[in-house]
């Protein structure tokens, strides 16, 4: 490094800036050489992190910030063994073990990976319950790590990341993500109690959830999430989870229920009227797509 060459010894804010920078490479094809720099500073950067840790192993120099962010950047370079492989060597407590960032890094790489396999491929589908197996283990591990470690706290960021992910599995899979919904979120299943929620439902949160719902063939599921969301804050909804909404009832007429129908038309019509009153009604507002599903 030119820093070294001139004297200039590099500290946190050093490898904090660069692997900052490295991570808004738009695309790594092509870029070999760059990425043998990133892999380079990420060794120099546990190297320093070695000797700080010899003089004092609760220094402030000490963080998992560069960390998280070559993970990313492994992410988006597609080096997944790699990126397993930094990972399993993180700490496993201190300032150097992971944080609810790093996980939800490791649920995206998971979904990345998994997202992209051909379904039609003969290895395709396997390829994506590997993903979601994957998955499982992390959140195994962060599950452990809620219980010990007060530094970590989930997010909707992280919630969401765990669903995309499972939903690409086994109905095993699946069930995980609708446990995780319940238990961090509150969405609960009918006949289910939840306990109070410790993550906020967002927007992308729920329309994670109503997806989920659909992929995991579960319609009525959906349907029953947008009633305990229009109960308790109807504010979250807006046209896309009610499209989702929509797909579930023509799920549901498909399978040769007579009722779905009407209950697409009432949808329609609550929307229509959330419009008008709800503070930010254009946000629910029916579209082309939403009179299509109708």
């Amino acid at each position: 490094m030119q820093m070294k060459r001139r004297g200039v010894k590099p500290d946190c804010r050093t490898y904090v800036t660069l692997m900052s920078a490295f991570q808004k490479v738009p695309s790594w094809e092509g870029r070999g050489k760059l990425l043998q720099n990133v892999h380079t500073t990420y060794a120099n950067y546990l190297e320093y992190t070695q000797r700080v840790k010899a003089h004092n192993p609760d220094s402030p120099e000490l963080t998992v910030v560069p960390i998280n962010a070559y993970l990313a950047i492994l992410k988006n370079s597609q080096q997944w063994q790699r990126l397993f492989d930094v990972y399993n060597e993180l700490d496993d407590e201190g300032p150097l073990s992971p944080d609810c960032y790093t996980y939800t890094t490791m649920f995206r790489s998971l979904y990345a990976r998994g997202s992209a396999a051909d379904d039609n491929s003969p290895t395709g589908r396997t390829e994506r319950e590997s993903a979601a197996s994957g998955a499982r283990l992390v959140l195994r591990d962060l599950q452990k790590r809620l219980q010990t470690s007060a530094r970590i706290t989930l997010d909707p960021y992280a919630i969401g990341a765990i669903v995309q992910v499972l939903a690409l599995g086994r109905p095993a899979d699946q069930i995980a993500a609708f446990d995780v919904l319940r238990d961090y979120v509150g969405l609960s299943k009918p006949g289910e109690s939840a306990p109070a929620p410790t993550v906020k439902l967002t927007p992308p949160l729920l329309s994670d959830a109503l997806w989920l719902c659909n992929v995991a063939k579960k319609p009525r599921l959906c349907v029953h999430f947008a009633h305990q969301v229009m109960a308790r804050d109807p504010t979250l909804l807006d046209r896309g989870h009610m499209d989702h909404v929509l797909a579930a009832y023509g799920s549901l007429a498909a399978l040769g229920s007579l009722s779905e129908a009407a209950h697409a038309l009432q949808t329609l019509e609550w929307m229509l009227e959330q419009e008008q009153t709800a503070p930010i009604g254009h946000r629910i507002r029916p579209g082309p797509s939403t009179y299509t599903l109708v």
